[in-house]
């Protein structure tokens, strides 16, 4: 019986080892064959720049220009990443995503993008984080468990769908509307101090922190949703 046992065991033994020993090997070929790749684009100015990538960080920063500048990094260790460029009208649309089918770890895209300050801009990403810099135009995001910040963004209207990621929103200028909507990640909207917001924030199992001047009938409007995370509006630490 105990023989039996022994030898089971050795058994269970030699396969976990054979295991482990082929997923060395995938990682060392993986990062013996990584290459990595930058490439920049220019396009003319669009009325729409939409972005629908996977697994894909995307960084939006407004400058000072009539088009759009484009800067991605790709990296992989077997199959190069895809990048598409297509037109439809007067909206580009630009996706990247890494090829189907079996191959080694290590397929990643990033996009740093210069836009005019003013562009209607959409970001569709599947795991990636989303930053956003100084942008006043209409935004939307959508992210199934990157995180998404905003910083110096302006009066134009945002929506955001976090997921499981955190959604931080800080506004230089009063924005028109704001809709953030998570299911396990905080939100943070921050908005100039001394305006009243039509605020409706609603957390079903965390705490939401309005702190921030409330007004039904103004025509900023924020509009925040979490199911188990926390939300604030505005600066706590500021007495009203």
């Amino acid at each position: 019986m105990q023989e039996s046992a022994r030898s089971l065991w050795l058994a269970v033994g030699g396969v976990v080892l054979v295991f482990t020993v082929l997923a060395c090997m995938v990682s060392l070929l993986s990062w013996l064959g990584r290459q990595s790749e930058t490439q920049r684009l220019e396009y003319r100015r669009p009325a729409l720049l939409e972005i629908d990538v996977q697994s894909t960080e995307v960084v939006l920063q407004a400058y000072e220009s009539g088009g759009v500048s484009v800067e991605r990094q790709l990296t992989w260790a077997s199959a190069k990443p895809a990048a598409h460029e297509q037109w439809r009208g007067d909206t580009l649309r630009l996706s990247m995503d890494c090829p189907a089918g079996p191959q080694l770890p290590g397929c990643s895209t990033a996009y740093h993008v210069w836009v005019p300050a003013d562009l209607p801009v959409s970001v569709r990403t599947s795991t990636g984080a989303v930053r956003l810099a100084d942008l006043r135009g209409r935004i939307t995001v959508d992210t199934a468990s990157g995180d998404v910040r905003g910083s110096g963004l302006g009066a134009g209207d945002v929506s955001a769908v976090g997921g499981t990621g955190d959604v931080a929103l800080a506004f230089s200028a009063v924005p028109g509307r704001v809709a953030v909507r998570t299911s396990s990640g905080d939100i943070t909207v921050t908005v100039p101090r001394g305006r009243a917001y039509n605020v409706r924030a609603e957390a079903a199992e965390g705490v939401a922190t309005v702190a921030v001047g409330q007004d039904p009938g103004a025509p900023a409007t924020i509009e925040a949703r979490t199911e188990t995370a926390d939300i604030t509006v505005g600066d706590p630490s500021y007495a009203w």
